[in-house]
């Protein structure tokens, strides 16, 4: 246990010379994380929760992914897309709304257009989805009566759209425009910091600029050049790859191992299969130590956790394929 919280960095002992302890979930408690440690006070863990690993459980891919999984809570309703889209084909606007139990449904969003003839008379040029009549029908009264004829009759209006040409879609490609929200990044770099304090210790967190920079932007959203968040897979290792034929839909964290000459100690991570990604956690890896295969945590949604060394996995690995020790085909754990 660490004798400062990690975010607010001030001391834990309380008035009658207890410690603040407080129980914080490194990957969220909403999403099956049951890596715990007690590194931060309880004050900033209340906070943090609500204000950024909130943000995470709630955002829509999230859930969607949950519930895809069979992880969300049975009494959360099922998450609803929807938005504006176009068909494809023509441009036709649409109202998209697509849920799991029921797929998509696709409704034409009404197109109105007024023409001045060169006689003086106007026309009014109408496209509406086939469920939508009774719009339709509102639509032309209003335009009828706009050029100074009398509010139409039931069998008007039927006359009028018995003159429509009806058409139909069959399986439209929809681009679908769906607005997500912002991205919650912060609770990213929230996960990689816990686990670069958990694997590199006290003088990480107090002494480091990378961390100083991480904490920062984790408490108040301050930007800083020493915050880069990478995606790109041509710099995960091997590890990661491995590990996530291995263990779909797990969270995930990896360390490398830390050598004198590599010039940054870098954290991987991947929560469920939605989010991957990895920060530079230090550009003086000189100052820590890890084990010379480097550390892995993984934690299956509601499941133990089970943390490591690189080498045990690689062991791991060949006792779950089934493979012998001298297989060919057994898989390697490599450090990058």
């Amino acid at each position: 246990m660490f004798s400062r919280c990690i975010f607010c960095l001030k001391r834990r002992e309380r008035a009658d010379g207890s410690l603040d302890r407080s129980s914080e979930h490194v990957f969220p408690d909403a999403l099956g994380g049951r890596l715990v440690v007690d590194y931060p006070c309880t004050r900033c863990n209340n906070q943090l929760g609500s204000s950024v690993d909130s943000d995470l459980s709630a955002f829509l891919l999230t859930k969607l992914r949950m519930h895809m999984l069979g992880l969300s809570d049975p009494n959360d309703p099922m998450p609803i897309l929807s938005g504006r889209g176009t068909i494809s084909a023509d441009g036709t606007p649409v109202l998209s709304k697509a849920t799991m139990a029921e797929g998509m449904t696709v409704k034409i969003l009404p197109q109105k257009t007024i023409a001045d003839n060169d006689d003086g008379t106007r026309t009014l040029s109408l496209k509406v989805d086939g469920s939508d009549l009774d719009a339709a029908r509102k639509t032309i009264s209003r335009f009828l009566q706009s050029t100074g004829q009398a509010a139409p009759t039931d069998a008007d209006l039927d006359a009028i759209l018995s003159q429509g040409r009806r058409g139909q879609y069959a399986q439209p490609n929809v681009n679908f425009q769906l607005a997500l929200g912002p991205f919650p990044i912060r609770a990213l770099v929230k996960i990689i910091y816990e686990l670069a304090c958990h694997w590199l210790g006290e003088g990480w967190f107090r002494r480091d600029a990378v961390a100083r920079a991480m904490r920062r932007f984790i408490l108040n959203g301050e930007k800083h050049p020493l915050i880069e968040m990478h995606g790109d897979s041509d710099k995960w290792p091997k590890a990661i790859e491995d590990l996530v034929s291995i263990y779909p839909g797990a969270h995930i964290g990896l360390m490398p191992m830390i050598s004198a000459q590599r010039d940054c100690a870098r954290v991987f991570v991947r929560v469920l299969d939605c989010y991957h990604c990895w920060m530079i956690v230090s550009k003086e890896p000189s100052n820590y130590t890890l084990p010379a295969d480097g550390r892995v945590v993984i934690n299956e949604p509601n499941k133990a956790v089970r943390e490591t060394s690189m080498t045990m996995i690689t062991v791991e690995y060949i006792h779950a394929m089934n493979l012998g020790p001298d297989s060919p085909l057994s898989l390697v754990v490599r450090s990058p």
